[in-house]
């Protein structure tokens, strides 16, 4: 697998998702997601990134990374989803590519965009209705990021950080911040619960919440 080389300067943070590809599952389990975790926490700090939040879906993988070197995601997401897709086979007994050739990268633009696409990562879980809360869930950074729960994987981004005095205060204003984001799309969410759609609330991911 090969990723075209994207040419983006450092210090930039960006929301990438990366997908399966069709009739094969990246997460099949707790084993293939531990391995992800693992691999994050011990290639990330020496291919120059940052990780600020994730979700692992069946089907998908989101995260929100700054990359503190040019060049440095493009590095990053080839040799993490080259990493995980080799261990995977091995583990399952399976061959073949697993990761679609080409991920997604949106590049934050400012403060209000950084929390929303952080607590759209999260909530993942909850608007593909596996949780019934985003705290629920063990597979993203939620616990991590509006718990205080510790994840030695992960690295404050400065704007969540700001959103507070000290990293209690930060972590109750993000807690704060999530469940106004539920509120606003719950009302959306119940309009698509039968029909069980991937993703129902894309659109909120910019405009659930107000960050002031």
């Amino acid at each position: 697998m090969s990723h075209p080389a994207r040419p983006l300067s450092a210090d930039l943070t960006h929301h990438v998702t990366a997908h399966a590809i069709p009739g094969r599952l990246c997460f099949p389990d707790a084993d293939s997601r531990g391995c992800l975790l693992q691999l994050l926490g011990a290639r990330l700090p020496e291919l120059h990134v940052d990780l600020h939040a994730y979700a692992m879906m069946d089907t998908h993988l989101h995260l929100l990374l700054s990359a503190r070197k040019a060049g440095a995601l493009a590095r990053a997401m080839l040799v993490l989803l080259s990493a995980h897709a080799r261990l995977q086979n091995l583990a399952l007994g399976t061959r073949g590519p697993l990761w679609l050739d080409r991920y997604s990268s949106v590049v934050i633009q400012d403060k209000s965009h950084l929390v929303n696409t952080c607590l759209y990562v999260e909530a993942n879980p909850w608007r593909a209705f596996v949780v019934d809360h985003p705290a629920d869930s063990q597979w993203t950074s939620y616990q991590a990021n509006a718990l205080d729960s510790g994840h030695r994987i992960l690295t404050a981004h400065p704007v969540m950080a700001a959103l507070g005095s000290d990293a209690q205060s930060w972590h109750q204003a993000y807690r704060d911040l999530m469940e106004c984001y539920l509120k606003s799309a719950c009302r959306f969410k119940s309009l698509t619960h039968a029909a069980r759609t991937a993703d129902p609330l894309a659109a909120l991911r910019l405009c659930a919440v107000d960050v002031t």
